[in-house]
């Protein structure tokens, strides 16, 4: 019987395709560890398995770098669960709060009407108070008018003078263009924007109301 005819080939060949995986597993584990930098391996044991795997140690740089940005990427990827979370949490916040600004808006808007109602509806008549005066005014028919216009005028100089209403009118104007421009100056995505904005709008809307009332 010849030598060749005694090997077990099948065995041979299945030890070696086992030695190769192993040494295969023995570098990346190598690079595990460096890319976690808890290595422990020596020089030695490091040069053998480049040889047994065919790699040298340029190679070797680089795969622990490769190593390195992957378990970067791995890292992040499995935030995902986590950040779809948070997502959602912030979200249903946001709704909640939109539903609840709502719900006061449309209370504060209800409050305000009959008000801004009275408002309209004594402007109106202000204003033909002032038409009527100068037609009251010119018409010498009945000689008490001019008695009861000079009471009227009575009357009126007792209220705050023009003066003090436009100066106060242009204080009002002022404040609404500062609202105005902080509005307009305010950086997209500041923290509580949303709420300063609508706190600027409705103080914008109130001294409107005072500025219209003078």
């Amino acid at each position: 019987m010849s030598a060749t005819s005694s090997l077990n080939f099948d065995s041979l060949y299945a030890a070696e395709e086992a030695k190769v995986v192993d040494d295969h597993q023995r570098y990346l584990n190598l690079l595990r560890e460096r890319a976690a930098g808890k290595t422990t391996t020596s020089d030695v044991e490091i040069l053998d398995i480049l040889d047994k795997v065919g790699r040298s140690v340029s190679m070797l740089e680089e795969d622990v770098k490769w190593r390195l940005e992957r378990d970067k990427q791995i890292a992040v990827v499995r935030e995902e669960a986590e950040l779809n979370a948070k997502k959602s949490e912030a979200g249903a916040a946001l709704d909640k709060l939109s539903d609840d600004f709502a719900k006061v808006r449309d209370k504060y808007e209800k409050d305000c009407w009959p008000h801004e109602c009275a408002i309209n509806a004594a402007n109106e008549k202000l204003h033909w108070v002032g038409v009527y005066r100068i037609t009251l005014q010119k018409d010498h028919r009945d000689p008490d008018i001019e008695h009861e216009l000079e009471k009227l005028h009575a009357r009126r100089t007792s209220l705050p003078s023009v003066r003090y209403l436009e100066e106060r009118a242009d204080a009002i104007r002022r404040e609404i263009e500062f609202a105005k421009s902080e509005i307009d100056q305010m950086p997209a995505f500041t923290p509580g924007g949303r709420d300063k904005v609508h706190g600027l709008k409705a103080k914008i809307k109130d001294r409107k109301r005072d500025f219209d009332r003078i």
